[in-house]
């Protein structure tokens, strides 16, 4: 994606024609002004990690967001330069330009779609009742953001370690765990 090589900034309405192979002009008779133009980038890469967070049909929540994770993290690393790129260059994008407003509108959203599946999770009793399911997700948010940061700047990064923070977070959670992350009491 063009934001992730070039920033918000340098993704210029002449490198979105080049790259998808029209002119300029023929851009506006789709969206009305470039910030239109990157908004529907934006949502290209949310539309990418909402297909990550339904790639599994795992019965089991639990086994379901370890999945997720998993996928997560495979697609992070083949595809650097859809999610991870992308990713950094729209939440470094200056806060005048309002990208970050709508990036902060749908990683809620994305957050709340794992939070649903922890709620899930403790309905089928694989998670304990105690959770907080929010919290729980943007643990879980924050260890896909800590790959992504630490691909983006590190390339040499293990996803081992990543596999083993997500897998300490779900067993903490888990129904017989050992407790920590996401168990706060209400």
């Amino acid at each position: 994606m063009l934001v992730g090589k070039h920033g918000v900034a340098g993704t210029s309405t002449a490198r979105i024609a080049a790259a998808v192979g029209v002119s300029e002009p023929a851009l506006y008779r789709h969206f009305e002004n470039r910030h239109q133009m990157l908004l529907a980038s934006l949502d290209a890469l949310y539309a990418v990690i909402f297909e990550i967070i339904d790639s599994s049909e795992n019965p089991d929540a639990l086994e379901r967001l370890r999945e997720i994770s998993r996928t997560h993290m495979d697609y992070g690393a083949n595809r650097y330069d859809v999610v991870v790129s992308s990713f950094l260059g729209f939440v470094s994008s200056p806060v005048e330009t309002g990208f970050r407003h709508e990036f902060e509108i749908r990683q809620e959203a994305a957050t709340s779609a794992l939070a649903v599946i922890v709620e899930e999770g403790k309905t089928q009793g694989t998670v304990r009742e105690d959770v907080d399911a929010q919290e729980t997700a943007w643990e879980l948010v924050g260890a896909f953001w800590a790959d992504i940061v630490a691909r983006g700047v590190l390339r040499s990064v293990d996803k081992s370690w990543t596999v083993r923070m997500v897998d300490v977070i779900l067993e903490s959670v888990a129904e017989g765990g050992t407790g920590g992350p996401g168990t706060r009491l209400r």
